[in-house]
């Protein structure tokens, strides 16, 4: 993946830095949106947003409540949580665009079949979940009434 150069704030639907609010019972108000990965994470997002019409971030606690879970640890110290080796991928617009489904497969089986690190540790869309756990053939994980079904957009988890 080649590297870019331009800034996630420059973005036209870029919306980060809101203070989170623990407490509020809007999910976007607990989990505002951020754009801070790993950098072998973050080489995804920024490849699929010039490859693709489509915007990818994390948020704040993503996912709830395993965001700040300890993902990795570098040599010099530098945790990462989960937050931070998570994205998910949305329409054009950012967060809360639905990602057209004919994309939304597209991306999915770009992320499913690249051979090289960073590894999955899980994948999210239409309502199942893949994982190692399951060999990859994926499981139920909500129905699609449900806000956690996913079917508006990709949620991808990094080892």
């Amino acid at each position: 993946m080649a590297e870019t150069t331009w800034s996630w704030n420059d973005q036209p639907w870029a919306d980060a830095w809101a203070e989170p609010d623990p407490l509020s019972p809007i999910y976007q108000v607990r989990c505002p949106t951020r754009y801070e990965w790993r950098p072998d994470i973050e080489a995804w997002p920024r490849w699929l947003v010039d490859n693709f019409n489509v915007s990818c971030n994390t948020y704040y606690n993503h996912p709830e409540p395993r965001g700040f879970e300890v993902a990795s640890t570098d040599d010099d110290g530098t945790v990462w949580y989960i937050m931070n080796t998570s994205f998910d991928v949305w329409g054009p617009q950012g967060r809360n665009d639905p990602l057209g489904s004919t994309v939304g497969w597209q991306i999915f089986h770009q992320l499913m079949d690249y051979p090289d690190p960073p590894n999955i540790r899980w994948i999210i869309y239409f309502g199942q979940q893949y994982g190692a756990w399951n060999n990859w053939e994926g499981e139920f994980f909500a129905a699609p009434d449900t806000f956690m079904y996913h079917g508006d957009h990709i949620h991808v988890t990094y080892w």
